[in-house]
């Protein structure tokens, strides 16, 4: 308590010292228990489900040719698996879709995320149901009723949270479902958009089991007491190579891969998140360093008191003690301060991070309070022990005799204070570089020609209630009767539409065979990204014809036999001849002509283009697409007149996603830009300390003219 009570007498007395130390180690600590309470939550924190240690996610591995480890995974393949592997306890299969929701009660109608899954699922994460129950083995089949598992927060929105909800009858998609169940609040798998659950083999029809080139679900499996992933691993793979060698014909893996769960969840923002974590151990490095050198001053201005200290008996411990108390107390304000930034930093860094697993999870609690306890305590012993170690060492003689700069003791702490300024500089500028190399890719990735034109174009992606559309001629028609409205809308220049619009991700991709070519050796496919779109699309976009034609209006129905390809599939697939006019067949028999050859229009801004062929969304084969409307001005105030007039074709058509083309862009580049303005701001303020440090030891002096 004398040490502590002398330490804020000291202290009092440089106040300027005082508070530039606690708000430049606030700084740093505050930095790091931000950045940890994000990995702490996103990499560190378990997954909230039963012994998820255990849990693993399959694949199927080469499906079309080598280096893609990370497939997913065909039904039937799926359930070869289940029911062969020894190394699981339990699997489980799930897809993500959408999902119309008709509420009884009159309320307007919702498009939901949903996730079609078998019985397996919920078992084997090792959740139950908050009210009710999840899936039973005979919901899992074709003709057994209509059941459907909710989220809570469409429990509490639709059903203002009362338990009369279980048991009740909702419709999707035109269909009576009852509510067996309500999944707790925290439950958020496979992501945190899917707010209803359905069984598989109930939503799909049977011949999906039978399909081994639809590769479309997600696998989920506990592993048994005492089996490694590795062993797994290697049952999977030769399980899998064995249905490969069965059925050499099928688009299927010729291998498996097994990997934790929890790994796969944070597989792509992990190295961002570490790269991050070591900026912010520099800056706290730096902010020692730079403390460690205003302490290390004021131990040089005190040293003729503290050897009269020594002199009249005071041990070098107790001198070191109570220097390294004046640290401690330092670094302990410098926490308090930290906790309040890392309080309002974690925030605002949740707000500017767009998707990250489990981001909703991350909040300040105990175990970063504890955390920024523990840097507080290191920071006051790395920034006190070496102003301690050296007045301890002081002596009454060479206290009184350090007047002159020749002295050999005050040689040795110049040098010592030159170090440091030059390890602070060194980290300061290793951090500003590394700001540096992000912003050339982030500007590289910005740089990318991405096939289209983003300018004024709005989007608004829909879907169609199957009840209202049981063919393909009452889907065509309503395409074109909201085309032909949306045309006539004041401010719109031009309008299409498109099943995925560009920077949507891959969405699927088939096979095919090329008429007139040999058979490829068995086990080697074509294949090639599908999309549906109308002769509209390609002007709305801005994505230009390099040769032949689009699709003309007359091409619909079962008249849609062309196609359109990209100049990437025509490089790949017909490199040293002119494609127009060929003809190839999918994988379900149909026969294309390919009318045309456009430019790529990306779906990823950092990956090359993929081979991807359109065919006309006239045909009425889909029940979903995207509107993408060019606007004369400012794309915005058409959102409501085109919602209008899709109201005014369909009532009961779900609500709609409407964005921006330029907003689809500025995502796409989010966590690029979350991770370039963190690095950038921890470079700034590692540049700042450092100028700081060599402003006050007097290199930024100028030097009197004689």
């Amino acid at each position: 308590m004398r040490d502590i009570r002398y330490a804020l007498r000291a202290l009092s007395r440089n106040r300027g010292l005082s508070v530039a130390a606690i708000l430049v180690l606030a700084l740093g600590i505050g930095a790091n228990s931000a950045i940890f309470t994000v990995i702490r939550a996103v990499l560190l924190a378990p997954l909230p489900y039963h012994d998820p240690d255990r849990l693993v996610r399959l694949y199927e591995r080469d499906v079309v040719s080598s280096g893609n480890p990370t497939n997913v995974v065909s039904a039937p393949n799926f359930y070869d698996w289940r029911d062969t592997a020894a190394s699981f306890s339990s699997m489980g299969l799930y897809a993500e879709q959408n999902a119309n929701y008709s509420p009884s009660d009159g309320g307007l109608p919702e498009k939901l995320a949903a996730s079609i899954c078998d019985a397996g699922f919920f078992p084997t994460l090792g959740v139950q149901a908050a009210l009710g129950r999840t899936f039973r083995e005979e919901d899992d089949r074709h003709d057994a009723d209509r059941v459907v598992v909710i989220s809570s927060a469409l429990w509490r929105r639709r059903f203002s949270g009362s338990p009369k909800a279980l048991g009740s009858t909702v419709r999707f998609d035109g269909e009576v479902y009852t509510v067996v169940g309500v999944m707790p609040s925290a439950f958020d798998f496979p992501s945190t958009a899917v707010q209803v659950w359905f069984p598989v083999s109930r939503v799909l029809k049977p011949n999906f089991k039978q399909m081994r080139g639809n590769h479309r679900f997600n696998a989920v499996a506990r592993l048994k007491p005492g089996v490694g992933v590795s062993q797994a691993r290697t049952e999977l793979d030769g399980i899998a190579r064995r249905i490969k060698e069965q059925n050499p014909t099928s688009l299927t893996g010729k291998g498996a891969n097994v990997l934790l769960l929890a790994d796969r969840m944070v597989a792509r923002v992990r190295p961002m998140l570490l790269v991050l974590l070591g900026a912010v151990a520099c800056v706290l490095l730096i902010a020692c360093v730079n403390v460690g050198n205003l302490l290390l001053a004021r131990a040089v201005a005190a040293r003729r008191e503290v050897a009269v200290r020594a002199a009249l008996g005071a041990g070098r411990a107790r001198i070191a003690r109570q220097f390294l108390t004046e640290s401690l107390l330092l670094s302990l304000g410098g926490a308090a301060l930290g906790t309040v930034f890392a309080v309002f930093g974690t925030a605002a860094l949740i707000r500017m991070a767009g998707y990250i697993p489990r981001i909703e999870t991350v909040r300040v609690n105990l175990a970063v309070l504890a955390f920024t306890a523990g840097v507080a305590v290191l920071t006051g012993l790395a920034v006190g022990l070496v102003p301690a170690w050296t007045s301890s060492m002081a002596s009454l003689t060479e206290a009184m005799q350090e007047g002159g700069r020749s002295s050999t003791a005050g040689r040795g702490r110049t040098l010592f204070r030159d170090c440091l300024i030059a390890v602070e500089v060194a980290l300061s500028l290793m951090l500003l570089t590394g700001a540096g190399l992000m912003l050339k890719s982030f500007t590289k990735i910005r740089a990318v020609d991405p096939g289209f034109h983003p300018e004024r174009v709005l989007t608004v992606d829909f879907s169609l209630p199957a009840q209202h559309y049981p063919d393909p001629s009452k889907t065509a028609q309503f395409y074109r009767d909201l085309l032909d409205r949306v045309r006539a809308t004041p401010g719109v220049q031009s309008a299409g539409l498109v099943t995925v619009a560009p920077l949507q991700g891959h969405f699927m991709d088939t096979t095919f065979t090329v008429e007139g070519r040999p058979p490829l050796p068995t086990g080697q496919f074509l294949d090639a990204v599908v999309r549906s779109a109308d002769p509209g699309y390609f002007r709305a976009a801005g994505i230009r014809v390099v040769r032949g034609r689009v699709f003309t209006a007359a091409e619909w129905l079962e008249a849609g036999n062309k196609s359109v390809i990209t100049e990437s599939m025509a490089a790949a697939f017909f490199p040293n001849e002119d494609p127009i006019g060929k003809r190839f067949r999918l994988s379900d028999k149909d026969l294309f002509e390919i009318v045309g050859i456009v430019g790529d229009a990306r779906q990823n801004l950092a990956s090359a283009p993929e081979p991807a062929m359109y065919f006309p969304i006239l045909r009425g084969t889909v029940n979903f697409a995207s509107l993408l409307v060019r606007a004369a001005g400012d794309p915005n105030l058409l959102s409501l007149p085109i919602q209008k007039e899709m109201r005014s074709l369909d009532p009961d058509l779900p609500a709609v996603t409407v964005r921006t083309m330029d907003e689809i862009m500025w995502g796409s580049t989010e966590q690029n830009r979350f991770g370039l303005i963190l690095i950038g701001l921890f470079a700034l303020l590692a540049v700042i300390l450092a100028a700081r440090t060599l402003r006050r030891a007097g290199l930024f002096r100028r030097t009197p003219r004689r």
